[in-house]
Parts: structure tokens; C-alpha cells; sequence
């Protein structure tokens, strides 16, 4: 599974108690020295093809390793207002994970990082005991969790504004403007989503109230559960 990142000169030690980043030596199989900031500095073409591969392999381990299955939302039928063909992102999904008592969804936060890493440069830099959410998943499973990992970051495109955002990769410093006022911005990020969400919650919601827009935030994670588990979930 890490072939690519081998190809690149870098390869996780699994036998890390961190799951640590090393370099890795193609003419004698062995590893080297743990990525750094020093040995492998942000902003530059290296460390870009190197974040890529990280992401791949992660969701490459996800599918192999814990079995997850993957699906694209949203569904055309079920947002037929508002949808756009060029705002779809995967969900993973675990074995049976609707056959469970209990199900976790986890959503990570906005950023122009990919699950299931938490943050890739964590992941690079710490380790994939930290920077990925596989203790979560180790641990959820144990438990008989159902897991459904939600990967917003992907894509998105603002809608009834003149400034759209599409194919959000590595563009997380980008500058979204809309109807959302600073302090609803905030509030927003606050519980961890964008601030074209905020734009978004705003228009969705006519309104500026923080609790408007919370709730119909709220609202479609709900239908995306539901579309996803036609079936009632205890709560």
C-alpha cells in the first residue's frame, strides 16, 4: 500500500509506537531519518506530491485494512434545488455499519486536509497515531460502532452569490465573501465548519441568527444520515 510513497523516498513506520513518516532508502529497503519541517519543508513541489500520497495510502488503508466502503453526496434526487454536480464528496462507511447499535459519524474540521487524516501535516510530521482518525476507528470497533466518516473538504460550490468556490483542493487560503456577517462567520467555525458554510447557512436559512443557521446546518446533516440509513437510528 505504500509503494507510492516508497517511490517518493518516504514510507511510515508501522512499527512505530506513532506510525511515524521516514524517509526510505529504494536501494537497500531500509528507513532513515523521520520527516521534519526541516527534512521535509511545507511549500515546496515535494512536500505537495508527498501530502497527496499520504492521502491516498490513507484511504487505500481505510478500504483494505477496516473494510470501508465508499459513497457519493449528495444524491441529485434528494437536493434537487440545489444540486450541482461538481459539489460531490465521499463518505466512508464501516461493515455493517447500519446493523449497529450505535453509529459514529465523524466529521473533521474545515481545512485542506482529506479523511480520514485528521490534519495531513500532523500526519506527516507526528505520526498516524495522532494525525489520523484510525485510533478512533480501532476503538469504535471494539466497542460494535457503526462508523461514518464524513470528508467535507473535498469540494463544495456556493450557490445564488457571484463568488463561487469549486474543487477546493489546496486553495483552503482562499477568501469566500457572502451575505454572512463577521460574528455569524465566527460562530460558525466555532462548531468547526467553513465560512463559505456561513455564507451558505445564511442564504439557506434568510437569516444573520447564529441559531437559524446552526439549525439548518444541523437540518441537512440530518438528511444526509437519513439518506444514507433510511432506517430509524436510536438516539
Amino acid at each position: 500500500m505504500q509503494d507510492e510513497l516508497r517511490s517518493l523516498g518516504w514510507q511510515f513506520d508501522l512499527k512505530h509506537p506513532e506510525q511515524v513518516l521516514c524517509r526510505y532508502d529504494t536501494s537497500t529497503n531500509e528507513l532513515g531519518e523521520r520527516a521534519t519541517e526541516t527534512t521535509l519543508p511545507k511549500l515546496t513541489p515535494k512536500y505537495t506530491q508527498v501530502k497527496a500520497a499520504v492521502e491516498r495510502y490513507l484511504v487505500t488503508r481505510l478500504q483494505a485494512e477496516y473494510k470501508f466502503t465508499t459513497s457519493n453526496l449528495p444524491f441529485p434526487e434528494h437536493f434537487p434545488e440545489n444540486y450541482d454536480e461538481r459539489a460531490r464528496v465521499p463518505v466512508y462507511i464501516s461493515p455493517n455499519a447500519w446493523e449497529k447499535p450505535q453509529l459514529l459519524c465523524i466529521v473533521m474540521g474545515k481545512g485542506e486536509s482529506r479523511a480520514p487524516a485528521w490534519v495531513s501535516s500532523v500526519a506527516i510530521y507526528v505520526g498516524l497515531t495522532v494525525g489520523s482518525m484510525f485510533t478512533y476507528i480501532q476503538q469504535a470497533q471494539q466497542r460494535d460502532f457503526g462508523i461514518l466518516i464524513c470528508n467535507p473538504n473535498l469540494s463544495h460550490v456556493v450557490l445564488d452569490m457571484q463568488t463561487q468556490a469549486t474543487e477546493t483542493e489546496d486553495k483552503s487560503n482562499q477568501t469566500a465573501t457572502g451575505p454572512a456577517p463577521p460574528e455569524l462567520v465566527t460562530g460558525i467555525q466555532e462548531f468547526g465548519f467553513s465560512k463559505v458554510l456561513a455564507h451558505r447557512a445564511c442564504i439557506g436559512s434568510q437569516s444573520t441568527n447564529l441559531e437559524d443557521c446552526g439549525n439548518w446546518i444541523f437540518e441537512r446533516l440530518v438528511r444526509i444520515i437519513r439518506i444514507l440509513h433510511p432506517h430509524p437510528l436510536d438516539t
